[in-house]
């Protein structure tokens, strides 16, 4: 191919001319096909595409695209135009080039997945000399199991059967004194629960406690009315009531007042005997009143401060030894209280854990931490890998965590910073530790336990229908001693005047609980349904957790819980301590699914189902109707005193 053979009238043209002529008309003698022609003949040979030589691929990109013809395939070069295209045009034709080959390489190529990461081998990969990216689908992720530690994957079985449990002369190490008051109170044989926790404190109430090794801290998870509120108050007092002076050795936190003052009471109760003094500081009376319940204030100092002296006053002396608050309450006598001691702390119990953990009112733990650290020559900072710890005697602080639902999710507890924490745990379906360790662990921790006398059931019924749903069951069924649970402080409110101003056979006594009610009102109601002058007890959440109505014979669900919590510690208000009891659950015709749901994820079978018959409905109807005027003109007279 030779300069010479170009035609004769080159000379006449410009340079730019000649330079453009001599390239096409070496492209229209080259006897090679062009990138084009290529793919087109080797896409015609069979179901597949063979791999190209050098010599038949000329000057190709990595995406099959003949760079030669296309420069050559200019406007203006065959002398037509001396216009010249823009750059969007040249990247547009360019791209469509490009996407046309690929399209051409990979036809009839079949879409099959393959696993993320690695290209499957049954894919048909055409060989066409490079690596082509990106022409895979991307399999859905293999969700793993969440890891656990060893303490919160394996816990230590708590039997689910109430009658399981020693008689109290066989617990190992319990007092003479506290086993006497124990019978007094009825309680010849501790629950299963009491019986494995009790000797696991009361090992460490000797000699060694304070002088070789901090005992661990426990989480217990065990059900509602289970006894688990006795099962760390004896262990505590027997302990205490060794003391020689007074200081405050163990704090009790609950989440509410009530659980509170039920907690103290049953402190008080077995303390009867002993030097060990109890104190409560919920809200129940004003800050300066709890001040001098807890604290011994001299008449002196008293005096001084009264008259704003500032010569230096004798410090206020802790005059109880265990103290029962709600963490709101303790974080205000922390800010204001200065004489309130916290040095001394030996236990620190934690009721209703997951509650506590998620709510953190306050940073309430923060605060309680720096209190009991305040001194390092009272109580140096918790370092047991040192050997210096080992100098003098230091008071250890154990944790003990209660609870019918802990949590699944154990960063949960990074916060509270638990020394070798040992979990307790009942079980359903199996109490032997090899079973418990051939299980998965979101089945061993995920599961929560009811009461094995609660009788489940369930009634599918129209929203409208609800309240007179309820006066069948108290009217017509003869429902006493029953709890209603409902999701808003307003149902609560209405559903309490149409029960109380509904005219039926026979008179039902019903109070509200709930926190537009005063806390002494809420108390007196509790009262009165403990003695039998209540029938009725219509609630919102504020009772759901620990508090312990020994008569409550039925629970009913107005509103279907959210959560598997939620349904565990509302329907654990009844059949407590082995007595039988019934949990009602009333759904709507779109809660049905997450009823279900919640209890799959509980383990359980779908709870029977109640009948309602029409005509018992409809013998409600006319006194349904005069108490509907008369609730709307409660409501609207409480409204004018509001």
């Amino acid at each position: 191919m030779e300069v010479d053979a170009a035609p004769a009238n080159l000379a006449a043209q410009s340079q730019s001319q000649r330079r453009r002529s001599r390239k096409r008309l070496r492209n229209e003698q080259d006897p090679r096909k062009s990138g084009a022609e290529v793919l087109e003949a080797a896409t015609e040979q069979g179901n597949g595409v063979r791999e190209f030589s050098a010599e038949e691929v000329p000057d190709f990109d990595i995406l099959g695209i003949d760079t030669t013809t296309s420069q050559s395939a200019k406007p203006g070069s065959d002398g037509s135009s001396n216009a010249r295209p823009s750059k969007k045009a040249k990247r547009a034709r360019k791209t469509a080039a490009r996407t046309a080959a690929v399209s051409d390489v990979w036809k009839g190529v079949p879409d099959v997945p393959v696993e993320t990461g690695s290209l499957s081998s049954a894919v048909p990969v055409p060989e066409t000399g490079f690596t082509v990216i990106g022409h895979a689908k991307q399999a859905k992720k293999i969700k793993l199991p969440p890891y656990l530690p060893a303490w919160y994957s394996a816990p230590l079985p708590i039997s689910t059967d109430l009658n399981s449990g020693a008689a109290v002369d066989a617990m190992p190490g319990l007092d003479i004194h506290f086993a006497a008051v124990l019978r007094e109170q009825g309680i010849d044989r501790f629950f299963p629960v009491q019986q494995t926790i009790i000797p696991h404190i009361l090992g460490y109430q000797n000699y060694q406690r304070y002088y070789t090794r901090r005992p661990p801290d426990l989480c217990v998870c065990a059900p509602t009315g289970s006894g688990k509120t006795l099962a760390y108050a004896v262990p505590i007092l027997q302990d205490l009531s060794k003391r020689t002076t007074c200081a405050v050795r163990a704090l009790i936190l609950v989440p509410v007042k009530e659980l509170a003052v039920q907690v103290a009471e049953t402190f008080q109760t077995f303390a009867k005997g002993t030097r060990v003094k109890v104190g409560l500081i919920c809200g129940k009376v004003s800050l300066e009143q709890e001040r001098q319940q807890i604290l011994e204030i001299d008449p002196i100092s008293a005096y001084k401060n009264y008259q704003l002296d500032s010569t230096p006053k004798k410090p206020a002396q802790s005059s109880v030894d265990v103290l029962i608050a709600t963490p709101g309450r303790l974080v205000d006598h922390l800010y204001e209280t200065a004489d309130l001691d916290l040095q001394h702390l030996e236990y620190l119990v934690v009721d209703e854990a997951d509650r506590m953990i998620e709510e953190f009112k306050n940073n309430w733990f923060r605060l309680l931490e720096r209190a009991i650290f305040k001194n390092p020559h009272i109580r140096p900072a918790l370092d047991y890998t040192c050997s210096a710890h080992y100098d003098r005697p230091t008071l250890p602080l154990q944790k003990l965590l209660f609870s019918a639902t802990l949590s699944y999710d154990p960063q949960r507890f990074e916060t509270l910073k638990l020394y070798r924490p040992k979990l307790f745990a009942a079980l359903p379906g199996s109490t032997e530790i090899d079973d418990v360790m051939m299980r998965n662990d979101a089945e061993v921790i995920g599961s929560y336990v009811t009461p094995d006398a609660l009788k489940e059931m369930s009634i599918l019924v129209d929203p409208r229908l609800k309240p007179l749903v309820i006066l069948h069951l108290l009217h017509n069924l003869g429902w006493r001693k029953v709890l209603i649970f409902t999701n808003s402080l307003e149902s609560t409110h209405r559903l309490y005047h149409l029960i109380r101003l509904f005219k039926g056979k026979s008179p039902v006594v019903a109070h509200e609980i709930s926190s537009i009610v005063h806390q002494r009102k809420r108390q007196a109601s509790l009262d009165s349904f403990e003695k039998g002058k209540v029938d009725v007890l219509v609630a919102s959440d504020s009772v759901a957790r620990g508090i312990d109505l020994p008569n409550v014979e039925y629970v009913v669900l107005y509103d279907a819980p959210l959560h598997a919590k939620t349904y565990i510690h509302r329907s654990g208000r009844t059949a407590r301590a082995g007595k039988p009891g019934t949990a009602l659950t009333m759904l709507k015709p779109n809660e049905k699914k997450m009823y279900d749901k919640i209890m799959k994820e509980l383990n359980k079978k779908h709870p029977a189902k109640m009948a309602l018959p029409p005509d018992q409905l409809g013998v409600l109807e006319e006194g349904y109707k005069i108490a509907l005027v008369l609730l709307e003109a409660a409501l609207q007279e409480g409204a004018k005193h509001a």
